[in-house]
């Protein structure tokens, strides 16, 4: 993370550098950032076990649930973690909406791929609005 910097406006960023705000702007994403300490891992790597068992137990997976973020209270903690809410505030400002939230899996070996695409073009409610798809590898 970056250290806490007055932004051009004046404000000052919570997790990002000015440099790391300006590439978003430029080329539309971020990596490599950390917004979980080793305990928020843990916890966010045994929740997503324990998901998981309990979906393949009745014959489902990952994207046969929809709005995690709405139905499963240890899913929106860790969406709504401050390493999170703070690199999302740099970019967008402190009005934030969590409108999706999904687990995916994707195991090694398994063959599925995911084209290259913009999301977008599943937002169709929020064109036109400033928008960040944070994506968190367990």
């Amino acid at each position: 993370m970056g250290k806490k910097q007055i932004d051009h406006d004046g404000s000052m960023n919570k997790a990002l550098s000015d440099q790391q705000i300006e590439q978003f702007r430029e080329q539309g994403f971020l990596a490599g950032l950390r917004v979980w300490d080793d305990n928020t891992v843990e916890r966010a790597q045994s929740h997503f076990r324990q998901v998981t068992a309990e979906l393949e137990s009745k014959g489902l997976t990952h994207n046969d649930v929809n709005g995690w973020w709405a139905i499963n209270r240890t899913y929106w903690n860790l969406c709504s973690t401050t390493g999170i809410l703070d690199c999302l505030e740099d970019l967008l400002g402190p009005d934030l909406f969590v409108f999706e939230g999904q687990y995916f899996l994707k195991n090694p070996g398994d063959g599925t791929t995911v084209p290259w695409h913009q999301d977008i073009q599943y937002w169709s409610l929020m064109r036109g609005k400033p928008i960040v798809s944070a994506w968190v590898a367990l």
